[in-house]
């Protein structure tokens, strides 16, 4: 079963959020993550990183990184703009089974929040986000996983854009 759930905060609103429809950034550095990649690679082509967080973290707002096809059992949290795209959304799988982010200080397999420096276009798509986590207190509360999070993102100049074509 393929799923991509979207939660927005109110302060969503005011970050832009756009779904659908694929529209070009200007191109940056790209940045590759590889199921067969180490963290302690250059996050190349040639020599990927294993994770999609660690890419994230070394690139820079506008930079694009890509992930190659496989399944990620990972989250990731992105604080500034940049692309996060797939190999297709049959291709690429974020996979957060079993992954309790709520410690790390964001929800949802692929989340978007807090950007503190300039705000820009965030992309998300090309991929497949499924399995949130979701404590037994939330689900007792019937709070339901968000596969996809945009949460306190309060820079009026970011806009997110989600396409899964």
């Amino acid at each position: 079963m393929r799923r991509m759930a979207l939660f927005l905060s109110p302060v969503a609103a005011a970050a832009g959020l756009a779904l659908g429809g694929g529209t070009a950034l200007a191109a940056g550095t790209t940045y590759y993550v590889s199921t067969t990649g180490s963290d302690s690679n250059p996050c190349s082509q040639a020599a990927p990183c294993a994770t999609i967080q660690y890419a994230v973290g070394v690139a820079a707002p506008g930079d694009t990184v890509k992930v190659e096809a496989g399944t990620y059992n990972q989250t990731v949290n992105v604080t500034k703009p940049l692309r996060l795209v797939g190999a297709g959304p049959t291709k690429t799988t974020i996979d957060g089974h079993g992954i309790d982010t709520s410690a790390l200080g964001y929800y949802g397999v692929v989340s978007v929040q807090n950007n503190p420096g300039a705000g820009g276009k965030i992309f998300i798509g090309g991929m497949t986000i499924e399995h949130a986590f979701v404590t037994t207190a939330e689900y007792d509360e019937d709070i339901v996983p968000s596969d996809v999070s945009v949460y306190d993102d309060s820079n009026s100049g970011d806009t997110i854009q989600v396409n899964n074509a």
